[in-house]
């Protein structure tokens, strides 16, 4: 049985192994840019709490020195706001080609997914840990250096340029804002802030219709 860890660790220690350089910080005059700069959602009763349901957005961050040149192995650290959406890094995530997971997963996540102190914990069934993206009708699921992460679900990321100057990272939306808890309650927006600390740009999570 493997122990609990907060992803947060796991994130640090796999980062720190192998032949992995330390990712370096961007000179003065360095920018960084975000694709897609903007993302649509509907409105949707999905968005309306934290159960693992949702979307999964592929988001590339790319980073340019100052003379527009791609910059490898450059720091780029991305912040959510805290709740709602989370950044799972490209090295973490792995498709779950053949889930066993019951039909309705939001319902049996929310009945299954708790410890009995009512808090959620990943190793109370397999698939209480993985992330589903509603849109593709796909699971995702950690790798095996970053699982069993016991419910924790990261808002920081910190990333590393490839050769590209491109570092790459799982946006999840789970949960947007609601005016209130009425039923008809207007959906809202959130950010994400991408940052090299001489440029940072934010990415839109915006509401269409509804």
């Amino acid at each position: 049985m493997r122990t609990s860890l907060p992803l947060s660790a796991l994130i640090a220690a796999a980062f720190a192994s192998g032949c992995m350089k330390e990712p370096l910080y961007a000179p003065a005059g360095s920018v960084v840019s975000v694709n897609p700069a903007t993302v649509e959602i509907a409105t949707s009763p999905v968005y309306r709490s934290e159960d693992n349901v949702g979307n999964v957005i592929i988001v590339d961050a790319t980073v340019l020195g100052p003379t527009g040149t791609p910059l490898e192995n450059t720091l780029v650290e991305a912040n959510t706001p805290g709740a709602g959406i989370f950044l799972l890094p490209e090295a973490a995530v792995q498709y779950v080609d053949f889930p066993e997971a019951p039909d309705d997963v939001a319902a049996a996540q929310a009945d299954d997914c708790y410890n009995d102190e009512g808090v959620r914990d990943a190793s109370e069934n397999e698939w209480c840990a993985w992330y589903y993206d509603q849109e593709t009708d796909s699971f995702y699921q950690f790798a095996d250096e970053y699982a069993d992460a016991g419910g924790y679900q990261p808002n920081y990321a910190k990333l590393a340029t490839d050769g590209m100057g491109i570092a790459r990272v799982f946006m999840f939306i789970d949960q947007m804002p609601y005016e209130s808890e009425e039923a008809d309650a207007a959906q809202g927006d959130l950010s994400v802030l991408f940052s090299i600390r001489v440029h940072s740009v934010s990415l839109a999570v915006q509401t269409i219709g509804g």
